[in-house]
């Protein structure tokens, strides 16, 4: 209200309509959330009453709002406002229905989250705000383990320096509800989107592209909805090394899972090469890619367990060509190249 006073309702039935309401008249329910802390339920028994809470938020700390539990007969319009009064959110919360929503506020300051019952509804549902669970991965060190609550993300970041090839593998996966689709995004020192990932819904592994520039990279796991979700991490440089041709046979072994290799080897133009690939010990198959001296993808092919492949090539160029060697999903073992005139 803008000024103390006396106000007045008028009601105005059109025509020579005749007419009964009742009317009540109450105040919004106020009350402050705490970020990461318990849910807070709104609750009214009275038609119209709204809802109002605050909570202070620091800028740049990514935030996600929860709501859950409705047992309002139709849907409820939540609102969250800046400081600055400006619209962050507005979206409806259906009867039983949870909606989460990611924001990064811009400011820190004081935040309000309006709740708006539709027509003649009354009832009750929690709201929550859920900070991310953070952390620290080290490059080629022992597995990290990240555990997020019902609404709650993830980010955990790590040292690269441009031009590392590394794999991140996810060593375990598990989720309530089962079976959700987990999306995770590896973002740049600033801020863009380096690799999104495939969506997993259990173990599996990412590659990442030579990395950039130097800096600290952040790996974003954002479960759906209100999913829980606990992910095992695994970080990992690329195994490198280098053929020779018509040398001897080179094995590429791992065991961790999202670890991949990369041979190199000098072609002359015009001399026909054959790569080999036996003895692989993968659950599953492992791809094996040529590249050409300018980094293009020549052949792809897939190495299944136990199963010798060769690739029959001609170099049209002179120069250092390269094979990347990818195993799927969450395999680990190992496989012999060999590249032979």
């Amino acid at each position: 209200l803008p000024e103390t006073g006396t106000y007045s309702i008028f009601i105005d039935p059109p025509g020579i309509t005749t007419a009964s309401l009742g009317l009540l008249l109450s105040r919004t329910v106020e009350g402050t959330l705490m970020v990461a802390g318990p849910a807070v339920t709104f609750s009214t028994s009275r038609v119209g009453q709204d809802g109002r809470y605050t909570f202070t938020a620091q800028a740049g700390a990514p935030l996600t709002l929860v709501t859950s539990g409705s047992t309002f007969a139709s849907f409820v319009a939540v609102r969250l406002y800046g400081p600055d009064g400006g619209l962050y959110f507005n979206s409806n919360t259906y009867p039983n229905e949870s909606v989460t929503f990611d924001f990064t506020p811009a400011t820190t300051g004081t935040y309000s989250i309006d709740v708006d019952p539709a027509g003649a509804s009354i009832g009750q549902f929690g709201i929550r705000l859920a900070a991310e669970a953070t952390g620290s991965i080290v490059v080629d060190s022992a597995e990290t383990t990240v555990s997020m609550q019902a609404g709650q993300n993830g980010r955990y970041t790590f040292s690269g320096t441009a031009g590392d090839r590394l794999g991140l593998g996810v060593t375990s996966l598990t989720a309530t509800p089962s079976g959700q689709n987990i999306s995770i995004t590896i973002f740049k020192p600033d801020g863009v989107r380096l690799v999104n990932c495939s969506a997993l819904t259990a173990a599996g592994s990412c590659n990442l592209p030579a990395l950039p520039e130097t800096g600290t990279y952040s790996i974003f796991i954002d479960p759906p909805g209100i999913t829980t979700a606990s992910l095992g991490l695994l970080l990992s440089r690329t195994v490198e090394g280098t053929l020779m041709v018509a040398g001897p046979a080179v094995t590429f072994s791992t065991s961790r899972v999202g670890q991949d290799g990369r041979y190199t080897f000098t072609a002359q133009a015009g001399t026909p090469l054959t790569l080999l690939m036996s003895g692989a010990t993968f659950a599953s198959f492992v791809a094996v890619k040529l590249h050409l001296p300018n980094g293009s993808q020549y052949s792809h092919l897939n190495v299944y367990p136990s199963q010798t492949n060769t690739l029959n090539f001609a170099p049209a160029t002179t120069g250092i060509y390269s094979i990347e060697v990818d195993p799927n999903d969450s395999s680990i073992g190992q496989v012999s190249l060999q590249v032979t005139p």
